[in-house]
């Protein structure tokens, strides 16, 4: 019998100025979920690469469409999620109150433990789904946590007791 392939595609999001709020949310499916899904994404994205605060913000791909048509791609992207087979788990912080309670702390510390969070969300939902297979994990983040979310996959993968040595190791996109 043929393992399945289950994928997990995140991404990670907060204010312009890192006052408020920091979240990482990803998306889990069979690759037959993606699949049922990609082609109506991709024509509705007509080309441009969907990047959610370019679209809200009208920047990037999105300048040179209205606000109105950006809000209805993006609601009609949200209901082609909604309406599919993918499982979506998010992690989000108020960074002020972390702030209270990591006051000379990296910023990029919230990065690492929503990631953490998400990838052993998904990891315990991979021990549970029917079929069992092998999930592939990418994130797309830029910069200098690609190597340390790296090092946080692998140094939560050998805990005693973790499942995620089945799983595979992330990938970061940028």
């Amino acid at each position: 019998m043929q393992r399945s392939v289950y994928r997990v595609f995140g991404d990670e999001s907060h204010d312009e100025n890192w006052q408020s709020v920091f979240a990482l949310a990803a998306l889990f499916g069979a690759d037959e979920d993606w699949y049922q899904i990609r082609d109506q994404w991709t024509s509705r994205i007509d080309g441009r690469v969907f990047h959610a605060a370019d679209c809200e913000r009208d920047s990037g791909d999105f300048a040179a469409t209205s606000h109105p048509a950006n809000l209805k791609l993006y609601a009609d992207l949200t209901k082609l999620i909604a309406s599919s087979r993918l499982v979506a788990f998010g992690s989000a912080m108020s960074l002020e109150h972390y702030d209270s309670f990591f006051p000379a702390t990296n910023r990029n510390n919230a990065y690492y433990l929503c990631f953490r969070n998400v990838v052993i969300h998904f990891a315990k939902l991979a021990r549970v789904v029917i079929p069992q297979g092998t999930v592939h994990f990418t994130f797309e983040r830029k910069g200098e946590v690609e190597g340390h979310a790296k090092n946080l996959y692998n140094f939560v993968a050998n805990m005693p007791g973790s499942d995620l040595h089945r799983a595979k190791r992330p990938r970061h996109t940028g």
